[in-house]
């Protein structure tokens, strides 16, 4: 997963497992959270507050899942595809 957002963006994080637990952290120096338990939680709210590149982990029962979220200080940014095409 990549999302790119702007400086001040809420970012959720859905729970869509109802029966096993997760927990999801963050680490870099733009974003850093501690692990949240995400047992009963529909989802948790992180707020982006720093430009720079955050690394986003899941811990879930079954599997693992990362992600990456980039924090921009300009409105002028998009995500392409494999060859370039936005």
């Amino acid at each position: 997963m990549l999302v790119v957002v702007p400086v001040g963006s809420v970012v959720a994080f859905p729970n869509h497992d109802r029966f096993f637990p997760q927990r999801i952290f963050g680490y870099s120096k733009a974003k850093r959270f501690d692990p949240v338990f995400m047992r009963r939680a529909p989802r948790v709210d992180v707020h982006f507050d720093k430009r720079g590149i955050s690394y986003i982990f899941c811990k879930h029962y079954i599997r693992d899942e990362r992600g990456v979220v980039v924090c921009v200080d300009t409105p002028y940014y998009g995500i392409s595809d494999q060859r370039g095409k936005l």
